[in-house]
């Protein structure tokens, strides 16, 4: 949920220095002509609105030097994954810590290890800011795969969210995670535009989709059920799967 203190009560608690969150200034100059607003200052861009951006480089113009090694990458993870942008790999600059902090860790304790990586960026737990010890745990706990490029991504809901029906059938319950709604919904965050969109009925092969992709994803839908539908009216034995996920 975007917030207009954000800037100031997320940056300046993480200390952060212009280096850590550069980013793909060709994407700076995307989001700021698509806004019709005045051109943004070079230096970071992880997905939050122009007005906040301005907000940060004011603020990270004034700050000392920050964190670097894994400390700097813990970092930029949060700032990255607090974005729509970043979180989507829009960003090019929060590709490379964001897919560093999916894979570097595996189970057992996994959560345990995401928590203990993020906690090195200075000042994100246990300083007084209840909201962002809030949040590092959720970025901890929130499912996301090695191809995803974020976290709680319609890929991801689809894997987690499947509930066996049968031997050899399933379905993809159209509850949305736990950890990925207090993702989506936290005010330290600024997700709207990045949620992910549930097509058709958990029972009719419904499936999560990507937002920016709903539209299409609700076209192919329709289309596969009527085509079952047909086949089914002209006694068809073998209808089309149920399923409309074919990526599985």
């Amino acid at each position: 949920m975007r917030l207009p203190h954000l800037a100031s009560a997320l940056v300046l608690s993480l200390l952060a220095c212009p280096a850590v969150f550069a980013a793909d200034p060709a994407n700076v100059n995307a989001h700021a002509a698509a806004s019709h607003a005045e051109p943004l200052p070079p230096g970071l861009s992880p997905g939050l609105s122009p007005e906040v951006q301005r907000e940060m480089q004011r603020l990270l113009s004034s700050l000392p030097p920050g964190p670097t090694g894994d400390a700097a990458t813990a970092c930029e993870v949060i700032l990255c994954l607090a974005g729509s942008a970043g979180a989507g790999g829009s960003v090019a600059a929060c590709v490379p810590p964001i897919r560093k902090y999916l894979t570097s860790f595996t189970p057992p304790r996994l959560f345990t290890k995401r928590l203990n990586f993020l906690k090195l960026c200075p000042k994100t737990s246990g300083q007084g800011d209840a909201r962002m010890d809030s949040l590092v745990e959720i970025l901890a706990r929130a499912p996301g795969a090695d191809g995803d490029g974020r976290l709680c991504s319609a890929a991801t809901m689809n894997r987690v969210n499947r509930r066996l029906l049968g031997e050899g059938e399933y379905y993809i319950a159209s509850d949305m995670p736990r950890d990925c709604e207090a993702y989506y919904g936290h005010e330290y965050t600024d997700l709207e535009a990045a949620v992910p969109v549930y097509i058709g009925e958990p029972l009719e092969g419904g499936f999560w989709a990507e937002n920016k992709d709903a539209r299409a994803a609700q076209a192919r839908y329709d289309a596969e059920r009527e085509a079952r539908r047909r086949a089914i009216d002209d006694g068809d034995p073998r209808p089309p799967r149920r399923s409309a996920y074919s990526t599985l």
